[in-house]
């Protein structure tokens, strides 16, 4: 289904991360290096290759770097969000702070409804299948603050069932 992210593209992820080390500050290159990444990591391949060349760890630098702004957090949670269907980069995620960097910027974004529904999208892929990241996630705050963003964005639908799966996920 996604042949063309790998054809001709043998190095796409790991030049993109590599852009993103090296450009830390500047957040409109971040933005750009992590929405190419989401789009990037549809495949497994592709995934597994961003996980070997650091690129969880440098999304969670982008997200520590670069909190308040709105475009940033929700590229860097879609591209969390679709790194972590991998094993390995669920708990690469999981060590290298992303769950801390999603619920605080859910927290500070709370009324950004694509922040909040790339957030709960990853937090729900970080937690799956793995009960420690799940605890580290209910530790964290991350069930409250799916619940706050469930109440502000009470008629997005989309956000409800997917902020929903998550909570069931994590037994409430």
């Amino acid at each position: 289904m996604f042949d063309w992210l790998e054809r001709g593209q043998a190095d796409a992820v790991e030049a993109t991360v590599a852009a993103l080390k090296a450009n830390l500050a500047s957040p409109a290159l971040q933005e750009r290096g992590a929405r190419a990444l989401a789009t990037l990591t549809l495949t497994e391949t592709n995934c597994e290759k961003a996980g070997r060349a650091g690129a969880v760890e440098a999304i969670v630098a982008t997200m520590q770097r670069h909190m308040s702004i709105v475009s940033v957090m929700e590229a860097c949670c879609q591209a969390l969000c679709n790194m972590t269907f991998n094993s390995d980069n669920k708990i690469k995620a999981g060590n290298a702070g992303a769950i801390e960097c999603v619920v605080a910027a859910m927290r500070a974004l709370g009324g950004n409804a694509g922040v909040q529904q790339q957030g709960c999208r990853a937090l729900r892929n970080i937690t799956v299948n793995n009960a420690d990241i799940a605890i580290k996630a209910g530790i964290t705050g991350a069930v409250e603050c799916v619940v706050a963003a469930m109440r502000v964005h009470a008629n997005n639908a989309d956000m409800q069932k997917h902020e929903q799966v998550f909570l069931d996920r994590m037994g409430h």
